[in-house]
């Protein structure tokens, strides 16, 4: 994970392609799970009152998933392949990858 700045590209590492990291958009993280997204924010804006309280702000991070495979080979995939359908989901415009310019969101399964 790296801290993405507009034009920049994404961390290298080796095995790591440039089209396997996506953006994870500014925000606050709440206490129950989900995020609230301040888009391309580059400071904290003015905290919102909620019903639920914030975890933290970030700015927006070059981000990859890696998940441990059936035969114990590392896999990068934005979502878990092993997923039970339980926990949150954080709204689709949060993550994203910038195709040509546009704000592409993220497939759930790198094929």
């Amino acid at each position: 994970m790296g801290r993405y700045e507009r034009g920049s590209r994404p961390p290298r590492q080796r095995c790591i392609a440039d089209d396997e990291w996506y953006i994870h958009d500014a925000g606050w993280h709440l206490m129950n799970g989900s995020m609230l997204a301040s888009p391309d924010a580059t400071v904290e804006p003015p905290r919102p009152i909620l019903d639920v309280g914030i975890v933290v702000w970030h700015p927006q991070f070059c981000d990859l998933h890696l998940w441990m495979g059936e035969d114990g080979t590392p896999i990068v995939s934005f979502a878990n392949p092993k997923a039970t359908g339980a926990g949150r989901c954080l709204p689709d415009d949060v993550n994203y990858r910038l195709v040509n310019g546009r704000r592409e969101p993220v497939s759930p399964m790198k094929k």
